[in-house]
């Protein structure tokens, strides 16, 4: 039976990177070594929407000022709860270093600025990756008891086996290529874009910050946030209606800083969106903003 725990708060970020830190270095007979998600789902109630950090949130990330919560907001609501179920000793996955690989988001409707919600995060699907191990974290944004806003982010821990864990089905569907159509246009992602990210979003990953930290998990360079480019995709969407779903697969991390072209092709029901280097042409991100059916199935 799922333990459901109600926070009054957010830890600190220190102390939530004070965790993370301690299940990078610990050995498991003092911190984690189990090998199954542990059974949980953490709870925030009365979160509120704050304005100032929604238009924060949509300069940084290029929405237009002054116009509803973008569809990809919320996920900062969750995002410290998610990062208190993945720092939990009994959470079988170092969460530092760990990589944002996939998601999924259905918006039934916008939020409103200075709403009320009710944040409820979860782990599911624990699996095996030929890179090492993969898990779902779910949140759910509920007003009134109705589930108004859901993700499933995917992350990827690289190198870490668990034995007895099936294998993931996979992406499902390919991704399409840029059609000669689509409209392209170029932009800057600056060294501090990953700082500037960290100081809205929470997400204080070494990954994001510097060079020399991001060295120590693989990387070459810090590399900008998951979230930042999956939500500078659906910006550039010419048309994000309040109900939608947003697919994102996240191929190649955005070394920064770096210039890259934002494509974007619009058909009858949504946009795909390419992010992709503007040196090599690899793509790094690509994201479909669609509006549900009209039936509402």
């Amino acid at each position: 039976m799922t333990e459901v725990r109600h926070l009054r708060a957010v830890p600190p970020a220190a102390e939530l990177y004070a965790r993370a830190l301690a299940g990078a270095v610990l050995p498991d007979a003092v911190w984690g070594g189990s090998k199954a998600l542990p059974d949980q789902q953490l709870e925030l109630w009365d979160v509120r929407v704050d304005a100032a950090a929604v238009d924060r949130y949509a300069e940084l990330t290029g929405f237009p000022p002054d116009q509803a919560v973008p569809a990809t907001y919320p996920s900062l609501l969750g995002f410290g709860l998610g990062l208190r179920l993945m720092t939990d000793r009994a959470f079988p996955l170092p969460a530092l270093g760990m990589v944002h690989v996939a998601d999924q988001i259905t918006a039934v409707r916008s939020l409103r600025r200075g709403e009320t919600v009710r944040v409820a995060v979860s782990a599911r699907d624990l699996r095996s990756h030929p890179k090492g191990a993969e898990v779902d974290i779910v949140t759910d944004v509920e007003v009134h008891g109705e589930t108004v806003w859901r993700e499933v982010s995917t992350y990827l821990s690289r190198g870490v086996k668990l034995p007895g864990l099936a294998p993931g089905p996979g992406p499902v569907g390919v991704i399409p290529e840029i059609p000669s159509t689509a409209q392209t246009t170029r932009i800057t992602v600056p060294a501090d874009a990953g700082r500037r990210f960290a100081a809205v979003s929470g997400d204080r990953n070494p990954i994001h910050l510097h060079d020399l930290t991001a060295r120590a998990f693989g990387f070459r360079t810090a590399i900008a946030h998951g979230r930042w480019t999956m939500a500078r995709c659906v910006a550039a969407a010419p048309d994000s209606p309040d109900a939608c779903t947003i697919t994102t697969r996240f191929r190649a991390p955005v070394p920064l800083p770096s210039e890259c072209d934002l494509a974007t092709a619009p058909d009858v029901d949504g946009t795909d969106i390419w992010l992709s280097s503007a040196t090599s042409g690899s793509l790094h991100v690509y994201t479909r903003v669609a509006s549900p059916p009209a039936d509402g199935s």
